[in-house]
């Protein structure tokens, strides 16, 4: 993705506010999948666990990079833009992409609507676990990625670009403040020791997704280890990490602190 010159200079550099959030992945809130993939030997599954007494439905949308409806092929359900999977009380459903190695790539994102009419709705996990599948020559991968919470302006991770290794960032902006359908994110670096050594921001959509490897996207972090946050003044953002290891292609999820306005 080609950033502008002119997005490039450090020019909106105060942070999200507000309290640091409880690490708690439970709840009406946690309704954001900030990154969906599959095709090209990549799939997905989102998982709902209801801890509480009460049965609850969840509607799910998919989008794409631009914030269109994106055609998923679901097992079980067809190729949707939308599904809504019922959730027993005291139960687990997943759902899952049913694509061919074959089929293009396709990303984007998945946001959900909690509906509880007898309550219940603080007791819903909703995670997606994401990974590599049936590459020849090499072992299936994947890892774990908890819904995002959608009140959240800004998210906090580490970043690791030394010895090979490649730290890689999705991003989705949605709840916008503006009219304007483009909006700015904010990328700001700190390192090991706190110093920030480089802040920049780029246009997006909104509502939107994009994904990108930080060392190809800044190449100020190449080499380097530290943390990163991504924030806008103008939308909430769900944003995912990626640790992809140099030897195999193995890689991790990274925690991400969020914070609530």
């Amino acid at each position: 993705m080609a950033v502008p010159a002119s997005a490039q200079t450090p020019a909106r550099v105060a942070g999200a506010t507000g309290e640091r959030a409880a690490y708690n992945y439970i709840g009406r809130y946690r309704t954001v999948l900030p990154h969906l993939v599959f095709g090209a030997y990549w799939h997905t599954k989102i998982t709902f666990v209801n801890l509480g007494g009460n049965p609850v439905t969840v509607p799910v949308n998919f989008y794409d990079d631009a914030t269109k409806p994106l055609s998923v092929p679901i097992r079980n359900y067809g190729t949707l833009t939308y599904v809504e999977v019922y959730v027993p009380a005291y139960s687990t459903r997943t759902i899952e992409t049913n694509e061919t190695s074959s089929d293009p790539l396709k990303v984007g994102f998945a946001r959900a609507a909690i509906q509880c009419p007898s309550g219940g709705c603080d007791n819903l996990l909703v995670y997606g676990t994401f990974g590599t599948v049936a590459v020849p020559g090499r072992a299936d991968f994947e890892a774990t990625l908890f819904a995002a919470d959608s009140r959240s302006p800004m998210g906090t991770l580490a970043f690791d670009n030394r010895n090979g290794f490649i730290t890689g960032v999705a991003v989705s902006a949605y709840d916008c403040t503006g009219t304007d359908p483009r909006v700015l994110i904010d990328f700001k670096y700190d390192d090991e020791v706190g110093n920030t050594f480089h802040q920049f921001a780029i246009p997006m959509s909104c509502p939107g997704h994009t994904q990108f490897a930080l060392p190809d996207f800044n190449l100020k972090s190449q080499g380097r280890s530290g943390y990163v946050q991504v924030f806008s003044n103008e939308a909430n953002v769900g944003v995912v990490g990626l640790l992809f290891n140099p030897n195999g292609g193995a890689f991790t999820t990274l925690p991400v602190v969020e914070y609530l306005k």
